[in-house]
């Protein structure tokens, strides 16, 4: 996903990404898993998300316990003409979990997720929804 802002915009707008729905970016628990919300925040923001599941219980239309995988890979630049930071620095974050899903409308999500940006620490989240 790219996410680009042109023109003047206040500090929120710059630690989010917008268009058909908007989130935190990058960091937190939708986009960039396991560093803090808004902590890169920027009018250049490029994502991309990756996760395994496996079914441990259950059936897909019915009550399921699902375990996951993740990574999350992200690059934020500041602005066009003066980029900032690093400009090779790829934001990692990484991390599994469980879920229990029930038919198609119900997810209770419970992930672990952690990065080097952030010195390996834990992150916990807890959501009633997919991060996509």
């Amino acid at each position: 996903m790219a996410d680009l802002i042109f023109g003047g915009a206040p500090t929120v707008v710059l630690g989010g990404i917008g268009g058909i729905w908007s989130n935190l970016a990058y960091g937190g628990q939708y986009m960039g898993r396991g560093i803090r919300a808004r902590r890169y925040i920027g009018r250049i923001k490029l994502v991309g998300q990756t996760e395994l599941r496996a079914m441990l219980y259950g059936r897909p239309d019915k009550l399921s316990i699902l375990t996951f995988a993740f990574l999350d890979a992200g690059y934020v630049g500041v602005s066009y003409r003066h980029f900032g930071g690093d400009r090779a620095q790829l934001l990692l974050g990484f991390g599994g979990g469980v879920g229990i899903y029930w038919g198609r409308s119900f997810v209770l999500r419970f992930d672990v997720a952690t990065s080097a940006l952030e010195d390996y620490a834990p992150y916990y989240y807890l959501t009633l929804t997919h991060p996509y």
